[in-house]
C-alpha cells in the first residue's frame, strides 16, 4: 500500500495478522516479521518504485510513469497522517532515489517541498514516533537538511546514463 500511497486502516471484523498483512508485514509460523526486517524489505520496494520513476524512457515513447508521478507520490505522503517508522523510512528512500532528479526538473518548488517537510510534516512524524525508535526520522531529517544546506541532492549510486 505504501507505493499507492495509502495507510489502510483497521476494520472491526479484521484480525490483527490480516490487519498486519494488509500493511505488508510477513508472518512466519504464526509470528509477526520483526520490525527492522519489514522496514527493510519495505525500504527495497519504495527504492525499486522510485527507480522505475526516474528511469529513462524508451526512444520515442513516453514514459509511463514519469517524474510527475514522484513529485504526485511525495505530494500524497505529506499529504497523510504519519505512521511511526515507516513514513520516515518511505520519505528517505523515495528521496535518495528520487531526489536528485527531481531538485533538477522542478527547481525551486523542490526545495519548497523539503523546507515544507522539515519545517511542518517532520514534527508530525516525530509525534508518532515511540521513545528511542527515533533512527529512521533522524536520518531523514539529517539528509532533508542536507539537501538545503547544499542546494544539491546526490544522484543514488547505479543510476545509468540516457541511452544505455
Amino acid at each position: 500500500p505504501y507505493t499507492v500511497p495509502y495507510y489502510p486502516s483497521k476494520k472491526d471484523q479484521q484480525s490483527n495478522e490480516q490487519y498486519y498483512q494488509m500493511l505488508g508485514y510477513r508472518y512466519v509460523d504464526g509470528e509477526l516479521e520483526k520490525q527492522d526486517k519489514f522496514l527493510k524489505r519495505m525500504s527495497g520496494m519504495i527504492r525499486l518504485f522510485a527507480a522505475i520513476l526516474v528511469s529513462p524512457s524508451l526512444k520515442g515513447q513516453p514514459h509511463p510513469h514519469s517524474l510527475s508521478h514522484a513529485w504526485s507520490w511525495l505530494a500524497r505522503v505529506v499529504n497523510l497522517d504519519p505512521r511511526p517508522d515507516i513514513t520516515a523510512t518511505m520519505l528517505l528512500e523515495f528521496l535518495q532515489v528520487t531526489g536528485s532528479s527531481l531538485l533538477k526538473c522542478y527547481g525551486k518548488q523542490f526545495a519548497k517541498l523539503v523546507q515544507l517537510i522539515i519545517k511542518d510534516y517532520l514534527p508530525e512524524i516525530r509525534k508518532v514516533t515511540s521513545q528511542g525508535a527515533g533512527g529512521p526520522v533522524t536520518r531523514l531529517e539529517s539528509f532533508l537538511e542536507g539537501i538545503i544546506r547544499n542546494g544539491r541532492v546526490d544522484q543514488p549510486e547505479g543510476m545509468l546514463p540516457p541511452g544505455f
